[in-house]
């Protein structure tokens, strides 16, 4: 039997002929009871003879429904069913009679129909679905703008009807069968007779002692977090050199190091006495044009074989979490995107600069919770623990154009794609700029690289992700907390809070422990001090991420800690700040200072206009004696219409009245 993609079923050549097809299943309609076997009779065709005379027709007696009758079963492959499945129930009757009269001796004659007798005794279960090929990546052609796989082929999905009664909860099959003709439409569908569920690496994947000493070079020699980090670097160099051959520190060390830590997150995370609701890592990853980032993750995704790299415009066409279709008799079919789809597994998507601000809201909800809940003309559920990496260019949020990192003063302001609510969901987002890499590191050439030791291979790589994918997460027993590694969880999250909180960009906020607990049993698993089926998460662990962490959002490209440092600047109000601005408000000339405060404690954004009007003076003397110094003790800031003011004048009024 011919094996052909599931594009290829609409081909004029395949017509007729049983294949085979590789396939996922991402929709599925109600199940279908079809008649299949049915007893017949019929007590002959009257005719009138010469002479006026009424009589049976002589032909009837050899018919094989006359008298009793017989039992007729349809063969399972026999194209009336593609009829029978499109059809109402009132009609179904009378194709089936016409089906079984045509062999008769009056052929499909309307009056020997009517005279057949017949009774359904069994029905054939048939299920419709929507199939699409198994892929592990998907982008967009630049001339026609479909959207293909790494073969090169269109991906299409279309309805398949599945016959009997199996279990669809897989995540691929190959279905054998013939493709036909949908009879409203002439679109090509498929009638699969056979149905098997294909297993998968992870599926597949035992933890022999061979593949335990393979990864005995994972553990590090000690547990501190300096040897922890010493192995973090030298596992990113290794598949830097072997693996993704994208240069650069950063690019090393926090893109390609994030999304090995999403890799190695675990599907579920028990810490502090509950699942969490989320448990793999969402990492983001933003960044000029041409630095090799979407580069990077695809080849690490192509050459271990695990997770699908997606477009951001193949998503788009293909949708992402999910999409109602059209499909049998005006119902409707709920077909599942690639982020369900992909549950327990990872999806890395390209261009997420295109994804508009409902598309990020709808998406944050989903990652959220864990599971994807639709309420529309259909309902559904579907799981969604998927370890997720979206690659991004820079663009405002606001202006949809497009930009550089350099051009913001604080490169982690480049990662304002998306509402703050949407980006407070990711767990490490990594900024990525021009001049990252030298021109010497981008240049260099594998003869250069020979002293480098390439220990974690391709295939390394692919047991060691097998490995921490086939765990039992939904264990509370596989968590180990070794030595009070929740208290400094908690103790970590305080000094990260500390740091780098910024309400505008809220990466490290309220929910700073979970997002550290996440990272710590990534890191766990990714850099173990044994290879078992536990998830032994350590103070040294915890420590590691703070000091990962730390060096990702201080680098120059990211700088969170100075952007998180100006707006502490501008909210919070010490002790000596309150006496200073009070004291240089009260000296301020004429005496006004005050008295400009008091016309922002009636209105957040006031002009100029109405400033100088409300205290009696020109409007320059306010824009160049007055502003000025009222900007630089952080009390306001120039917004569109005027000046607003800030958290810290808000802050200071309510002290001031409260005296």
């Amino acid at each position: 039997m011919e094996k052909v993609h599931v594009s290829e079923l609409e081909f004029a050549s395949n017509a007729g002929k049983q294949v085979e097809v590789d396939a996922v299943i991402t929709g599925k309609g109600e199940p279908l009871q079809v008649p299949c076997k049915f007893h017949c009779s019929c007590d002959g065709y009257v005719i009138t003879a010469p002479g006026g005379m009424k009589q049976t027709y002589d032909g009837c007696k050899q018919c094989e429904f006359y008298g009793k009758g017989v039992e007729k079963i349809l063969d399972v492959n026999d194209p009336i069913y593609y009829r029978l499945i499109h059809q109402s129930e009132d009609r179904v009757m009378a194709t089936v009679k016409r089906h079984l009269t045509m062999a008769t001796p009056l052929g499909n004659y309307d009056g020997c129909r009517q005279n057949l007798l017949v009774k359904t005794q069994d029905v054939l279960l048939v299920r419709p679905v929507q199939i699409a090929p198994k892929v592990n990546k998907l982008e967009q052609n630049a001339e026609d703008k479909k959207v293909i796989d790494e073969s090169g082929k269109e991906y299409k999905e279309i309805i398949a009807y599945i016959v009997g009664d199996h279990d669809l909860s897989k995540q691929s099959y190959t279905l054998r069968g013939s493709q036909f003709s949908l009879p409203m439409t002439q679109k090509v569908a498929f009638w699969a007779t056979e149905v098997s569920a294909n297993q998968d690496m992870v599926d597949n994947f035992v933890l022999t002692d061979p593949i335990k000493v393979r990864l005995l070079c994972l553990i590090p020699d000690n547990l501190t977090v300096d040897v922890l980090d010493d192995r973090f670097n030298k596992i990113t160099e290794s598949v830097t050199y072997g693996i993704t051959n994208i240069y650069g520190y950063n690019h090393q060390r926090h893109a390609l190091g994030a999304t090995l830590l999403a890799y190695a997150s675990p599907k579920e995370l028990f810490f502090d006495g509950q699942f969490l609701p989320r448990a793999a890592l969402n990492v983001l990853i933003v960044g000029d044009t041409g630095q090799g980032k979407s580069k990077l993750v695809d080849n690490l995704v192509s050459r271990i074989g695990l997770g699908m790299m997606v477009n951001g415009g193949a998503a788009g066409r293909t949708g992402l979490l999910y999409n109602l279709d059209s499909v049998q008799n005006n119902s409707r079919m709920l077909r599942w995107g690639v982020m369900p789809l992909n549950t327990g597994r990872l999806v890395a998507v390209d261009e997420a600069q295109r994804f508009k601000l409902d598309e990020w809201a709808e998406m944050t909800r989903a990652r959220s919770e864990g599971k994807i809940e639709v309420n529309k003309s259909k309902h559904g559920e579907h799981e969604m623990k998927t370890r997720l990496v979206f690659i991004a260019n820079p663009k405002d949020v606001y202006t949809s154009q497009y930009k550089q990192v350099a051009e913001y003063v604080y490169g982690i302001e480049a990662a304002k794609i998306m509402n703050d609510q949407d980006l407070r969901r990711f767990d490490v987002v990594v900024i990525i700029a021009a001049g990252d890499a030298t021109t010497e590191e981008v240049n260099q050439l594998k003869a250069e690289q020979q002293d480098i030791p390439l220990v974690y291979t391709s295939d390394l790589i692919r047991d060691w992700v097998c490995w921490a994918w086939s765990k039992k997460y939904s264990q509370r027993d596989t968590f180990v907390y070794r030595d009070r590694a929740e208290e400094t969880i908690r103790e970590v999250s305080s000094r990260l809070m500390a740091k780098f909180r910024a309400d505008a960009i809220p990466l490290l906020i309220e929910d700073t422990k979970e997002k550290v607990a996440r990272l710590s049993a990534a890191a766990a698993n990714l850099m173990p001090v044994s290879i078992d089926d536990k998830v032994h998460i350590t103070p040294e662990h915890v420590k590691w991420v703070e000091q990962w962490l730390g060096s990702n959002y201080t680098h120059r490209s990211n700088a969170l800690d100075k952007y998180a440092a100006k707006q502490r600047a501008i909210t919070t109000l010490s002790d000596e700040e309150y006496t200073v601005t009070l004291e240089k408000l009260s000296s301020m000339k004429d005496g006004i200072g005050l008295d400009i405060i008091q016309q922002f404690e009636e209105s957040e954004i006031i002009t100029s206009l109405s400033l100088a009007n409300a205290l009696g003076i020109a409007v320059s003397t306010m824009q160049s004696s007055y502003i000025p110094p009222l900007r630089d003790l952080g009390l306001i800031r120039s917004r569109r219409g005027g000046y607003s003011r800030t958290p810290k004048l808000v802050k200071f009024i309510r002290r001031l009245k409260s005296i």
